[in-house]
C-alpha cells in the first residue's frame, strides 16, 4: 500500500471502548475514546501511544486525563 504525504491516520479502538478528555498543562483539552482497559488505570501515569503520558482520573463519573510529558 501507498501512504500519502498529508493523510488522515485512523486508530481503530473496540466497541467497548470509552470516552476520555485530556487536559493540557495550557488549558487545552482534547476529547476522544479509549480502550477499555484504561478504566483498571485510574490513579496511575499511563502511555497514550504517540500522543504522551497523561494521569489518569475519575471525577464526576467521567475519566479525566492529566497530560504529564511526552
Amino acid at each position: 500500500s501507498v501512504i500519502k504525504k498529508g493523510a488522515k491516520i485512523i486508530h481503530w479502538c473496540p466497541p467497548e471502548s470509552v470516552n476520555l478528555s485530556v487536559i493540557l498543562p495550557n488549558g487545552k483539552v482534547y476529547h476522544g475514546i479509549a480502550e477499555p482497559l484504561i478504566k483498571e488505570n485510574v490513579g496511575k501515569i499511563v502511555q497514550f501511544e504517540r500522543f504522551g503520558f497523561c494521569a489518569v482520573y475519575k471525577e464526576n463519573g467521567k475519566l479525566v486525563g492529566y497530560f504529564a510529558h511526552r
